[in-house]
């Protein structure tokens, strides 16, 4: 819920159908086209797709890229998430770089953000560099000119107003009284949130794909562990993770933890209703009780 509603603040107005809760404002038209949508990326990377905060900071015009077709014309939409070329010399004060080995990774794009992608590369970051300014490649730059790559602090800057906006729009969230506390929204809160829908989505196909199998095949039901071990894998892969690291392990956990307590919920609410049909049952065999004496 509050990712969606993240993604609906971030997305860029249209002449046609403009979005009043974007607080990405300029003066000049076109250069707001050119902020909304870049930072509406940033966010849908961070958010949909769990990159590192520096990783985002690594992608250039060339990561983003189309599969060769297949003999029936099928192709995939990719993102390379790696390191930028060994003979760039990065300006910026906090240099980017790729945590680990385990970090260069390919990532599947969906259609339309491929396709966004390339139109802001094509038809509003193209149009910033000319002869007098070097095109250095990074992919998210700067506003302002010469369009430097985007910085950690700019970076800081989105997310704290992206903050701003969902507690203004969305006050509820902010409300202990009602939910979990909300943290400051970050770009590790982005993979947080993605790693763990990631995870519980996942779980759900595999585990109705057992089951399917098993009903099929007469075959056993490989079990919630198999499962699970085969989910936190492919999140490992996805993210970035060495084979090393707990922490897809730990977003598993929290899973089970969620399970467990869905359980106990259900149990109860199972456990209510016996109570009160026995409750209902008892009053209504009183009643037929004082009939029977009364004559």
């Amino acid at each position: 819920m509050m990712r969606r509603a993240i993604i609906v603040i971030s997305t860029p107005s249209t002449p046609s159908r403009p979005n009043n809760r974007n607080p990405f404002k300029h003066k000049d038209e076109w250069m707001q086209q050119f902020i909304q949508l870049r930072n509406d990326l940033m966010i849908r990377l961070y958010f949909n797709y769990g990159l590192r905060r520096g990783e985002l900071l690594l992608l250039d015009i060339d990561s983003v890229k189309m599969s060769a077709p297949t003999p029936s014309g099928e192709v995939k939409y990719l993102l390379a998430v790696t390191s930028l070329d060994d003979d760039y010399i990065d300006p910026r004060s906090y240099e980017p770089s790729i945590k680990t080995a385990y970090s260069h990774r390919v990532l599947s794009l969906t259609k339309r953000d491929y396709t966004h992608l390339k139109g802001f590369i094509n038809q509003y970051r193209a149009k910033l560099f000319d002869d007098d300014i070097d095109n250095h490649k990074v992919l998210f730059t700067s506003s302002q000119s010469p369009y430097k790559p985007i910085s950690v602090s700019r970076i800081k800057d989105i997310f704290n107003i992206l903050d701003e906006t969902i507690t203004k729009h969305y006050p509820d969230f902010r409300n202990t009284a009602i939910y979990e506390s909300l943290p400051h929204l970050t770009p590790k809160v982005g993979r947080h949130t993605w790693a763990y829908e990631m995870l519980k989505y996942n779980y759900a196909k595999e585990y109705d794909a057992s089951i399917k199998i098993a009903a099929h095949t007469g075959g056993e039901f490989i079990g919630e562990k198999q499962i699970m071990d085969n989910v936190v894998d492919s999140l490992r892969n996805l993210g970035g993770w060495s084979d090393y690291s707990d922490m897809p392990r730990n977003y598993g956990k929290r899973f089970f933890a969620e399970q467990a307590n869905q359980r106990n919920i259900r149990r109860v609410n199972e456990d209510a209703k016996k109570v009160k049909d026995e409750l209902e049952s008892i009053i209504e065999t009183e009643k037929t009780e004082d009939i029977f004496y009364a004559f």
